[in-house]
C-alpha cells in the first residue's frame, strides 16, 4: 500500500459515493487511497433502515448490508479504506496533500 505521500489520489469519504469513485479510479489503473473518519465504509447511509437502488445491492437492503456490501467490492480491489480525518486540502510545491 502507499502512504499518502506517494499516492496519486485520495479520495475522501468511503460513503456510496466514495466507494464507486474510489473503485473505479482503480479499475482506470490509478493508486488510491479511501480515506474516512470512522475507517470504515457506509458513510451516513449506515444508520438507513432500507436503501433502494444502489448499484451495491439488490434488493432493497438495510444500511448495514449496504456498507458490507461495500466493503466486500472494495476487497475485491484491494482498497483498503483508512481511518483518516481530512481536515485540509492544500497545493504545495511537491503537488495537493491532505491533511
Amino acid at each position: 500500500m502507499n502512504s499518502l505521500h506517494e499516492t496519486e489520489v485520495l479520495v475522501v469519504g468511503a460513503g456510496p459515493a466514495g466507494t464507486a469513485a474510489a473503485i473505479q479510479l482503480v479499475r482506470l489503473g490509478h493508486s488510491v487511497i479511501l480515506a474516512d473518519r470512522t475507517g470504515q465504509t457506509g458513510g451516513l447511509v449506515r444508520n438507513a433502515f432500507e436503501v433502494q437502488n444502489s448499484p451495491f445491492t439488490y434488493p432493497p437492503a438495510s444500511g448495514q448490508q449496504l456498507a458490507l456490501a461495500m466493503q466486500r467490492h472494495l476487497s475485491k480491489w484491494d482498497i483498503p479504506v483508512l481511518p483518516l480525518n481530512i481536515e485540509h486540502i492544500g497545493v504545495g510545491d511537491s503537488g495537493i496533500y491532505g491533511g
